[in-house]
């Protein structure tokens, strides 16, 4: 286990956030890594984990409704493309 106190999911979003920033780190042409001094560098901000919770809890439910949205926009385009074709 990373760290003792931990909620997963806040970690994953966590990690999802910082992407870019590990990304830019990386060194090498054909096989992306990023050194050991770097990643010692890589702040992890680590909240209560009553607030890790609720941080992931409020994370969770937007990829959720982004998730329908995204559904209803498909249906919204199959639909709106069968109405050119009639």
């Amino acid at each position: 286990m990373l760290f003792n106190n931990q909620n997963n999911l806040f970690l994953f979003y966590l990690l999802i956030n910082y992407k870019s920033f590990v990304e830019s780190e990386e060194i090498g042409s054909i096989f992306k890594a990023i050194n050991k001094a770097k990643l010692k560098k890589f702040p992890i901000p680590l909240p209560s984990i009553h607030e890790q919770e609720k941080i992931a809890s409020i994370l969770s439910d937007i990829d959720e409704n982004i998730e329908v949205a995204e559904k209803k926009k498909e249906i919204l385009n199959e639909l709106f493309k069968s109405l050119l074709k009639n």
